[in-house]
């Protein structure tokens, strides 16, 4: 399964870009809101994109078609994966679905704000109250994500607060910053948590208290 793929951008449509890697162009679907961060590249930088992708394959008229599906980093792509959980919501539903900032979405899940949910193309009353049931008390590390900051590349992990720190620097927080937000968490949390998406939750938690 490809995992990322590297190469010369070219944009093919408002949702489809083409990259081509070692002569071969493969064509990679992508929500609005990656799609916006692309466009904005030079055409020095549309020369070595690197997308991190999701494999799927499409049931298209009794044929089976494989589709790539493209993120700017690990942590879109990791939330994707989290939205398409929501049964009946495939990938192709979902890519549509995502034309908004990935961490507005997430906070829109977590505050069970179904108004906003139903903006985003595709999604009634209905699912995105289901979206809500299925995702509510999941989604609070990627409410935090800061837009366009983003390192994907994975660091070593040691405990859970280690881990916790690691994956508030991807999602595009300094260093002092994120340590400071898991000391606080650590503290004022009992039971403590025993995994780092619980520890991510908490401090997710702590900053709509304040």
């Amino acid at each position: 399964m490809i995992s990322f793929l590297q190469g010369s951008l070219t944009i093919a449509s408002d949702s489809e870009v083409i990259i081509w890697a070692n002569g071969i162009g493969y064509q990679i679907m992508v929500p609005a809101t990656v799609m916006h961060t692309l466009q904005k590249k030079s055409e020095d930088e549309c020369r070595d994109v690197r997308l991190i992708t999701f494999h799927y394959l499409e049931n298209n008229q009794s044929r089976i078609v494989p589709r790539l599906i493209g993120f700017n980093n690990e942590i879109e792509r990791e939330f994707f994966e989290l939205f398409i959980t929501v049964a009946d919501l495939g990938p192709k539903t979902a890519v549509r679905a995502l034309s908004k900032a990935f961490h507005s979405i997430a906070e829109s899940i977590e505050q069970g704000n179904h108004k906003e949910l139903t903006a985003l193309p595709g999604i009634g009353d209905k699912k995105a109250r289901q979206i809500v049931a299925t995702l509510q008390g999941k989604a609070g590390k990627f409410a935090m994500l800061q837009d366009e900051e983003i390192s994907s590349s994975p660091q070593p992990k040691e405990d859970i607060q280690t881990d916790a720190i690691e994956v508030l620097l991807q999602l595009g927080y300094r260093r002092s910053e994120a340590q400071a937000m898991v000391t606080s968490a650590v503290e004022s949390t009992s039971p403590r948590p025993k995994t780092s998406e619980e520890l991510i939750q908490k401090i997710y938690e702590l900053k709509l208290m304040k």
